[in-house]
C-alpha cells in the first residue's frame, strides 16, 4: 500500500467546503485537514495504485496538487481526535543530515509523525501544540533552527466545521 501526503490549493476559497464533502466518500483519503498558508488542504492518502487519485485531481476548483510520497513504508499519523492545534511541516534538509533532522523532530514533545518523502521536499512532519503561539514557538525555536534544516513551510490546520 502506498501512502501519500497531498497538498491541495484551490482557485477560490468557496470551493473548499464542497471539495471536503466529496472527499468524505473517497475511500483512498484516510484523513484531511484544512490549512492556511500556501495551500488549502492536506490529505493523507493510502492506496493500492499509488499516486493521487483522479477523484482528488478532479475536485471543482483545484488549482494545484503537490504529492509527497512517503518512503520506506514509514508510519504516518492520522489527525488525532479530539483535534489538537497542529501543523504540517514540509521540510527541506541537507542530504547528509536528513535522518538526523528526522530523529530530532521525532524526539520533540508534540511530534505526531515525521516521515521521509519524495516529491518536492525531504520530510513531512505533523506536530501539535497546546496553543497556536506555543506551536509557532516550537517550530521557529526548535525545528527551524535544527542543524540541517534548509527550508520549512508550515501549514497550520484548522477545524473547518467551526467556520
Amino acid at each position: 500500500m502506498n501512502t501519500i501526503y497531498a497538498v491541495v490549493k484551490f482557485t477560490h476559497s468557496d470551493k473548499l467546503i464542497p471539495a471536503v464533502e466529496r472527499l468524505e466518500s473517497c475511500k483512498d483519503v484516510e484523513s484531511w485537514d484544512a490549512v492556511e498558508g500556501q495551500a488549502d488542504l492536506v490529505l493523507l492518502i493510502r492506496s493500492q495504485s499509488g499516486g493521487v487519485s483522479d477523484a482528488v485531481r478532479q475536485l471543482d476548483g483545484v488549482k494545484r496538487v503537490s504529492a509527497y510520497e512517503v518512503l520506506n513504508g514509514e508510519e504516518c499519523a492520522s489527525t488525532p481526535k479530539p483535534l489538537p492545534i497542529r501543523a504540517y511541516l514540509l521540510i527541506d534538509t541537507a542530504p547528509e543530515q536528513q535522518e538526523t533532522v528526522r530523529k530530532a523532530i521525532l524526539a520533540l514533545p508534540g511530534t505526531l509523525s515525521c516521515v521521509k518523502v519524495r516529491g518536492g521536499c525531504d520530510l513531512v512532519a505533523l506536530v501539535k501544540g497546546e496553543t497556536l503561539s506555543a506551536l509557532k514557538q516550537t517550530i521557529s525555536r526548535k525545528i527551524r533552527l535544527l542543524d540541517g534544516v534548509l527550508r520549512l513551510k508550515p501549514h497550520y490546520a484548522f477545524n473547518i466545521k467551526q467556520l
